[in-house]
């Protein structure tokens, strides 16, 4: 049932894109896609290790390397997609507060909060779907060795 509510939302947001090259205060505005929480990355990687049961081996990169290898990479045509992979980290510098601009794009294209699917939702539901198919994937080769026997 998510998962439609999720495609919905992926088609109501493709149709707000529509709608806002009709409206004159969307002229030449920057919107931020986000939930009413703030996510910082530790945040995510916390989430996703309770969901896993598992603790995740994490490493950092100062946000200067991210800056000057992007840059470098930014200078080579066959580096542009990595360049522009790594510019992401342009709005670590920006301090934002992205739960008011979702309320202010939630109100600008008239969107129901409630239709929209937080990210812990989205990753609880992620992880049952992944274990699911694992468990689908482990008995399909449980039985493939049983035949071999055979």
């Amino acid at each position: 049932m998510k998962t439609l509510r999720f495609h919905i939302w992926i088609l109501k947001i493709s149709l707000n894109f529509l709608r806002s090259l009709q409206l004159p205060q969307t002229t030449n505005q920057t919107f931020f896609l986000g939930g009413l929480k703030g996510w910082v990355s530790s945040e995510i990687i916390s989430l996703c290790e309770q969901l896993a049961g598992q603790s995740a081996e994490v490493k950092t990169v100062p946000l200067i390397i991210l800056k000057l290898v992007g840059g470098f990479f930014g200078f080579f045509e066959w580096g542009q997609n990595v360049s522009d992979r790594l510019a992401f980290a342009e709005i670590l510098n920006v301090e934002n507060n992205f739960s008011k601009s979702t309320f202010d794009l939630y109100k600008l294209f008239k969107v129901d909060p409630s239709e929209i699917i937080q990210l812990d939702d989205y990753f609880l539901e992620y992880f049952i779907r992944l274990l699911k198919r694992l468990r689908d994937i482990n008995f399909e080769d449980v039985q493939k060795q049983k035949n071999l026997i055979i």
